[in-house]
């Protein structure tokens, strides 16, 4: 690790450009320059890889694109190794950093930064207003978490650490677990009117994996092009879109199976039924029959 001894401003940091040497942050008006090893990169790397791919399955689900500056105050500029934002916080297209911290950032540790990392650089973001901070202590194999139970809270008011053995759930993320064997991830989801997190979600710490199953699938060139054509009408990539229609037909198929058996056991529907269920669900059945 470099760290200069002149202070800086982050605009002086920030006009520096290309200038800078790279993997260097503005840490309290000084300049730290840190060289990740390649276990670092493998993990941060991993995450956020698997943090993009969420991202673009579905739309309204934010991003997390590669490393930026993140212009905290007049004294400090990071560039969190992971980070991600809600849809509602997406910087402008052309935008060259961030202004303000993201939805959620991640440190992985580094040997000669991690005291930055649990000192000035929490604080800092803790005071910046970020939601949530993942401390990944690659030395001991678990997960630093600091978040705040509502959005109005003016500090970390909750804090977890994640180990081998044990789980976390995010608060704001469906289905995003971690543990420090292994890491699946699920759905970002928003927040709660209220300020607090609305859903659940799961990281992880030395091994990460994405838990899908892969097909092959053939299908007619017309029936191809027409799946594309939905996909794209969704906003959504046409492996999602042929998941959620899959989705659908199970239920449809596991409900059909489940009125089978109802009717086996205890007599079919009668017409009264049928149409009261249709004009609880909203719909109109066609060949609906007035009952007296």
């Amino acid at each position: 690790m470099v760290a200069t001894t002149t202070l800086l401003t982050a605009d002086e940091y920030r006009a520096t450009g290309d200038e800078r040497p790279r993997f260097s942050e503005l840490v309290d008006g000084v300049v730290i320059v840190n060289t990740p090893n390649l276990r670092h990169q493998r993990i941060a790397a991993r995450l956020r890889f698997l943090l993009q791919l969420w991202c673009e399955q579905a739309p309204e689900r934010g991003e997390s694109p590669d490393p930026v500056d993140a212009r905290l105050d007049s004294g400090n500029v990071f560039a969190p190794d992971v980070w991600w934002v809600n849809e509602a916080h997406r910087p402008a297209v052309d935008a060259a950093h961030l202004n303000g911290p993201p939805d959620l950032a991640v440190e992985v540790r580094s040997p000669s930064t991690w005291r930055f990392d649990i000192g000035a650089i929490r604080k800092t973001y803790e005071r910046s207003g970020l939601p949530e901070l993942w401390l990944v202590d690659t030395s001991s194999d678990t997960i630093l978490v600091y978040r705040r139970s509502r959005l109005d809270v003016g500090r970390f008011d909750v804090a977890l650490e994640v180990g081998r053995e044990s789980a976390s759930r995010h608060p704001s993320w469906t289905d995003f677990k971690s543990t420090s064997a292994h890491c699946s991830i699920g759905s970002p989801t928003r927040r709660r009117r209220d300020g607090r997190h609305a859903g659940t979600a799961v990281v992880c710490i030395t091994v990460v994996c994405m838990n899908v199953d892969r097909f092959s699938v053939t299908m007619d060139p017309e029936l191809g092009h027409a799946v594309r054509d939905a996909a794209r009408r969704s906003g959504i990539s046409v492996s999602a879109w042929v998941a959620q229609a899959t989705a659908d037909k199970l239920r449809n198929d596991l409900l059909g199976a489940a009125l089978d058996e109802w009717e086996a056991a205890d007599g079919a529907f009668t017409e009264a039924e049928l149409n009261a269920a249709a004009r609880a669900l909203g719909i109109k059945r066609s060949k609906a029959v007035k009952v007296a």
